[in-house]
């Protein structure tokens, strides 16, 4: 799975109070915390930050899965989850 998030990444994550409850609960925390640290590191004094929603595994409860997108972008530079649904777009303004 590569490197572990940091231990203050977990500090925070456990004051939100939600656990992971199985393995696939712990791998995405993991995902989602070492998000935030790559975020923070690379994207702490932007403008705004516009990140592509990781597709949430079935066994992953929805009270998980949307803590771990507000602890992510919590605190951050204005913040834009985007979801696409696996077509080519073209986006243009005149």
């Amino acid at each position: 799975m590569g490197e572990l998030p940091k231990e203050d990444m977990y500090a925070q994550w456990n004051d939100c109070k939600i656990q992971a409850q199985n393995d696939t609960d712990t791998k995405a925390v993991n995902k989602f915390l070492k998000l935030r640290e790559f975020l923070m590191k690379y994207s702490d004094n932007s403008s705004l930050i516009i990140c592509t929603i990781p597709i949430p595994k079935v066994n992953v409860t929805p009270e998980l899965w949307t803590s771990l997108m507000g602890f992510v972008s919590d605190s951050m530079p204005p913040f834009i989850w985007s979801r696409g649904n696996n077509e080519n777009v073209i986006t243009f303004s005149a």
